[in-house]
């Protein structure tokens, strides 16, 4: 059975069982040096708030390249992820109006400033089980970059650690320490990367298991106190939301093939509300 075990596809991982129906499924990962995927993302805000009686609306829209690759496994058996950024564009929108673009394949100075960013690593560890440790982000090439407070924010608000723990999630769901058959569901507990002390709470159930795995998760964001900066100016607030995601595994690899995911946030006064959306896909 060892032998069979490379990235554990995870219809080996079968726990023979009974009638087909209550196979039994131990999902891992298992990761070997050198091995390695290229993502590509997504990702969509859109930000409605009001301030100082004024309701504003604003865009933010990030196309990225995400290459991940296995560096190295520690003596306990977690996985090091080197995971850089090969490309980027962002766009910045005022309602309907585009107010900042920069592409990194662009001879531009704005273009240059994040070209700051691109191919440097961000080190990731993961369990077997999807528990993830960020090492390194990218906040200090992002600090001194000479760019919009809004575009600075977002990018601060997605590849610093907080956020690439996010990304991670997304990237990688968490897997629970009992075997699973179909429609069996599990609930894991994390940080959510828009505050330090905002918890996120995921419900998963297994669907599907075929040549993919496939997985929806609904998260919970706690109502708590916040700061966001949004446009240039600091609300501090109760931020409350949901998310909810659809997930695709390649049985046979353990990498993911897609990730769906819509979350909504809303202030407790409803001062503030924003929607995310983000895809992955292989």
């Amino acid at each position: 059975m060892k032998n069979l075990i490379n990235l554990i596809p995870v219809l080996v991982l079968l726990l023979m069982t009974g009638s087909v129906s209550a196979k039994k499924y131990n999902l891992e990962y298992h990761f070997k040096p050198g091995q390695s995927v290229l993502y590509h993302l997504d990702l969509k805000q859109n930000n409605t708030y009001i301030f100082q009686g004024i309701g504003e609306k604003n865009r933010i829209h990030l196309t990225f390249d995400l290459h991940v690759e296995v560096a190295d496994k520690t003596k306990e058996g977690n996985i090091i992820l080197n995971i850089s950024i090969p490309m980027m564009v962002c766009d910045f929108f005022s309602g309907e109006q585009s107010i900042s673009r920069i592409n990194t394949r662009e001879n531009t100075k704005e273009a240059g400033m994040l070209r700051r960013m691109i191919n440097q690593d961000m080190v990731v560890e993961i369990s077997t089980k999807g528990k993830v440790s960020v090492k390194k982000g990218l906040e200090s090439f992002i600090q001194e970059m000479d760019i919009s407070h809004s575009m600075k924010g977002i990018l601060l608000y997605t590849f610093s650690k907080q956020g690439i723990t996010e990304l991670a999630h997304y990237l990688f769901p968490e897997y629970p320490d009992i075997k699973l058959q179909a429609n069996d569901g599990w609930q894991t507990a994390s940080r959510y990367f828009g505050s330090k002390n905002q918890k996120i709470t995921t419900n998963y159930v297994l669907t599907e298991v075929g040549d993919a795995l496939k997985i929806k998760s609904a998260d919970y964001i706690e109502n708590q106190k916040t700061t966001l900066n949004l446009s240039g100016s600091e609300f501090k607030l109760n931020l409350m939301g949901s998310s909810d995601s659809s997930i695709e595994i390649d049985s046979k690899t353990g990498w993911l093939k897609t990730n769906k995911v819509e979350i909504k946030q809303i202030s407790e006064d409803k001062s503030v509300e924003l929607i995310t959306n983000l895809k992955i896909s292989k």
